[in-house]
């Protein structure tokens, strides 16, 4: 999990970083904006979800 998250933050911060720089037209340079931005939120919902699930008490507890 930790490797994927890691791919998928610098895949996004890649394509905020092109988005910026690159002399491009406003729709692409839009787009890139908006995928590097999905990617960071989901990166984070990735994260927290992990967290969660790690630190989740009921599932070391037995019966129902």
């Amino acid at each position: 999990m930790i490797i994927i998250s890691v791919v998928l933050l610098v895949v996004g911060i890649i394509f905020i970083i092109r988005g910026r720089a690159l002399e491009i037209s406003s729709q692409n340079r839009k787009t890139m904006l908006w995928i590097g931005s999905a990617l960071i939120v989901m990166t984070i919902f990735l994260v927290i979800m992990g967290i969660l699930q790690i630190t989740d008490i009921s599932t070391n507890e037995q019966g129902h």
